[in-house]
């Protein structure tokens, strides 16, 4: 036993606040109370007392082992049961009320205030890639935009709802554009309710409007087979949003009339024109002054671009004054883009006219930006009421000047200062008479337009507006009407 002891005194350190310094020899002189007599300046237990030491210790480190696991197990619960952020918030009041209770025990100890923040701000946007320009203005721009914001975000497709449902785990705001109602959006939707994040419907057309649908004169353009599909989606769009809580658009007006089918509140992120846009813009400058961006100097090009059949009444009310233009400028050319039908009127002069395959994004720009006129035809319908100016963006960022019906961009566009309106088949052929004619007056409208967009850049006006939504859904998470 005597050996035994020796042995534990020689582990002394293990010890901890009985042990606070190493064993030495001391040469301050002793107290005549001291217990150890001589110099040293330790004390070393016996095997008994560090036994009981050790037990208490390995009690101690069981029970923190103990606590962990069922703490691990609640969590588990948590998540299953409400959703990561809920643990977050759980894991955030138990931290704040543990220090709360110490500082109210020191003497005088003040206890501040509960600390509130939730869930940080993050965005998931639920939308399809079909089109390039509808995803390029309405999901990369707002992605775009809230990197500009701080705000982490992510995009994810139906296709996989898995994937979808998994982002949304980390999200406090659901954004769902141009989705049909379906089992995948269900799915998604109701893991939103069950982690009670507020859903915003998104669109950039009336597209759920069947009324408006059946009475635009494009509609009768496309063939029956797709103008049966397209009524079907537009009942599965308007159930879709209808399940939504706020509503987003691209207009003041077209969200307007969204908000009658939500009880919540309906907002506005116009289109805008982002770096990418100002970046291809830029280039086009440096091509077009070192005369390398493959303009045909001996011809005229007017041009203009859909991306679908829904287009088509509203060229034919371009036909006669474009047939007029072909008819007196035999070098003159129409470039169409997308899939669209050649007016009668153009019949005649189908040699003069080039079909060109839907682009993607940058190169559309890049063919706008190769023509003199671009072309923004829109006839006055109850649809189209509610569409953008993206048109007249794009023409104005790449420099060529416009003529537009005054449908939409009669707000936009000031007449013979930033563009040209057309508001009859006659001021069509006048307005681009005017522009084939009279070369200082293209570069005259093209410079004060590019001084107009920059009150559509997205860090100006977009950003805000996204902004100031993303505020109102989740106040503490980003200012009001900030961007960085």
């Amino acid at each position: 036993m005597q050996h035994t002891g020796a042995v534990f005194r020689s582990a002394y350190p293990l010890l901890g606040s009985r042990t606070s310094h190493s064993c030495r020899t001391s040469s301050r002189p002793r107290g005549p109370g001291s217990p150890f007599p001589g110099s040293h300046s330790c004390y070393l237990p016996d095997a008994s007392e560090y036994l009981r030491v050790m037990q208490q210790r390995w009690r101690r480190g069981r029970d923190k082992v103990r606590g962990a696991r069922s703490l691990a197990s609640k969590g588990i619960q948590v998540v299953q049961e409400h959703g990561v952020k809920e643990l977050y918030e759980a894991a955030r009041l138990y931290g704040d009320n543990r220090f709360r209770s110490r500082v109210s025990r020191l003497p005088g100890g003040r206890i501040p205030p509960a600390a509130g923040a939730g869930w940080p701000l993050s965005v998931l946007i639920v939308a399809e890639r079909h089109l390039e320009q509808c995803w390029h203005y309405r999901v990369q721009q707002k992605l775009d935009a809230l990197a500009q914001l701080g705000v982490p975000a992510w995009a994810a497709s139906l296709s996989d709802p898995a994937e979808a449902i998994t982002r949304l785990q980390l999200a406090s705001v659901l954004v769902v554009y141009r989705q049909p109602d379906g089992p995948q959006l269900r799915a998604v939707l109701a893991e939103a309710r069950r982690l009670r994040i507020p859903v915003v419907y998104e669109l950039d057309d009336a597209m759920y409007r069947r009324d408006l649908l059946v009475d635009n004169p494009n509609f009768d353009t496309i063939p029956r087979g797709l103008r049966r599909q397209v009524e079907a989606d537009a009942d599965e769009i308007l159930s879709a949003m209808r399940q939504a809580d706020h509503v987003l658009a691209s207009t003041e007006l077209l969200a307007a009339d969204m908000a009658r089918h939500v009880r919540g509140d309906a907002f506005v992120v116009a289109n805008g024109v982002d770096d990418t846009m100002l970046s291809i813009g830029r280039g086009v400058e440096i091509e077009r002054a070192a005369g390398t961006l493959g303009v045909e100097q001996e011809s005229l090009i007017v041009i203009y671009g859909s991306g679908s059949r829904a287009h088509d009444a509203d060229l034919a009310l371009a036909g006669p004054a474009l047939a007029g233009l072909l008819a007196e400028h035999p070098r003159a050319k129409l470039r169409l883009v997308g899939p669209l039908a050649l007016p009668v009127d153009l019949h005649p002069f189908s040699a003069q006219v080039e079909r060109l395959a839907e682009l993607n994004y940058g190169e559309y720009l890049r063919e706008i930006a190769r023509a003199d006129i671009a072309i923004a035809p829109l006839l006055d319908s109850g649809m189209n009421q509610f569409k953008s100016n993206i048109k007249f963006l794009e023409a104005s960022l790449v420099g060529v000047p416009v003529v537009a019906s005054p449908t939409v961009y009669g707000e936009t566009i000031v007449d013979g200062v930033t563009g040209l309106i057309a508001r009859n088949p006659r001021e069509w052929r006048d307005q681009l008479e005017r522009l084939t004619a009279d070369p200082g007056l293209r570069k005259a409208l093209v410079a004060a337009a590019a001084r107009d967009l920059n009150r559509a850049k997205l860090s100006n006006g977009p950003a805000h507006q996204l902004s100031a939504m993303l505020h109102a859904l989740h106040p503490r998470g980003v200012a009001a009407g900030s961007a960085a």
